[in-house]
C-alpha cells in the first residue's frame, strides 16, 4: 500500500492506497482511500472511499462510498453511496444510495433509493424522494414528492 501526501498528487498509473491533497489526479484506476480539499479526479475505474470538498470525477466505473460538498460525477456505472451538497450525476447505471441537497442525475438505470429536492432517473427500480421527481415510462418504483413524473 502506498501512501501520497501533497499539495497536488499525481499519478500516471494504477494506483492502491490512501491519497491526502488539495488535488488527487490519477490517470490509471484507483483503489483506496482519497480524501482533497479541492478535487479527487480518476481517469479510470475507482473503488474505495473519497471525500472532497469540490468534488469527485470517475472516468469509469465507480464503486465505493462518495462524499462530496460539490458534485460527484462518474462517467461510467455506480455502485454504493454517494452523498453530496450541489449534485450527483451518473451517465450510466446506478446501485445503492444516492442523496443531494439539489440534484440527483442517473442518465440509465437506478436500482436503490434516490434522495434529493430534484431527482431523475431514465428507469426507476427503486425509489426517488424529492420535490420533483423524474422518471421514464418504462420504471417500476415509487415516487414520493410534490412533483411526480414518469
Amino acid at each position: 500500500m502506498r501512501i501520497l501526501v501533497g499539495f497536488k498528487t499525481k499519478v500516471e498509473e494504477d494506483f492502491s492506497g490512501l491519497e491526502f491533497s488539495l488535488i488527487n489526479e490519477n490517470k490509471g484506476d484507483f483503489t483506496g482511500v482519497a480524501n482533497a480539499v479541492g478535487v479527487n479526479n480518476v481517469n479510470g475505474n475507482a473503488n474505495g472511499v473519497y471525500n472532497a470538498v469540490v468534488g469527485n470525477g470517475v472516468g469509469g466505473n465507480a464503486n465505493g462510498v462518495y462524499n462530496a460538498v460539490g458534485a460527484n460525477d462518474v462517467r461510467g456505472n455506480a455502485n454504493g453511496v454517494y452523498s453530496a451538497v450541489g449534485l450527483n450525476a451518473v451517465e450510466g447505471n446506478a446501485n445503492g444510495v444516492y442523496s443531494a441537497g439539489g440534484v440527483n442525475l442517473i442518465f440509465e438505470k437506478l436500482r436503490g433509493l434516490s434522495i434529493a429536492t430534484i431527482n431523475y432517473t431514465k428507469k426507476l427500480r427503486g425509489v426517488q424522494i424529492g420535490v420533483l421527481n423524474i422518471c421514464g415510462e418504462d420504471s417500476k418504483g415509487v415516487q414520493i414528492g410534490v412533483i411526480n413524473y414518469r
